[in-house]
């Protein structure tokens, strides 16, 4: 049975036209991917890829499997993100510490256009202060914006 691992290294040798970049990319030995695609090859029944002196490329078998590799991989991204939605593992909490002028004039139409519409039920937790320095924490206290300890 092909795995989703051999389907990657297939899919990158494809797009990076050669076994040495595709290895590098997915960081593994050159020699590990070879004997993966061959395995896959074996799997299907034959070559998937005509090795050339500085490239590589489909076979016409190669060019019938890809696709399926591609959609392969995407199913099993989709899945894996379907489960984290579940789970509740994609939301969360951003604290963002930044000057005055770029919580008043930057960083709010950045984060509209970055967030889209937020999920049912979840409110809104930032807020901008009315004034300068009135986010500062107390410089005297642990843990204030410092990072100093009081001084005795």
């Amino acid at each position: 049975m092909a795995t989703l691992r051999q389907y990657e290294y297939l899919v990158t040798v494809v797009e990076t036209g050669s076994f040495t970049r595709a290895a590098e990319l997915l960081h593994v030995s050159q020699p590990a991917l070879s004997h993966q695609v061959r395995a896959l090859e074996r799997e299907c029944g034959g070559p998937l890829l005509e090795r050339l002196p500085r490239s590589v490329r489909l076979t016409p078998m190669g060019r019938e499997v890809e696709p399926h590799a591609r959609a392969a991989l995407a199913g099993a991204e989709r899945a894996r993100a379907a489960a984290r939605r579940a789970a509740g593992l994609d939301g969360g909490e951003l604290q963002l510490a930044v000057v005055y002028s770029v919580a008043l004039g930057v960083l709010p139409p950045v984060l509209r256009a970055l967030a889209g519409p937020p999920p049912a039920g979840a409110g809104a937790a930032a807020r901008v202060p009315a004034r300068r320095g009135a986010g500062r924490r107390d410089e005297r206290r642990p843990g204030g914006s410092g990072g100093r300890a009081p001084s005795r």
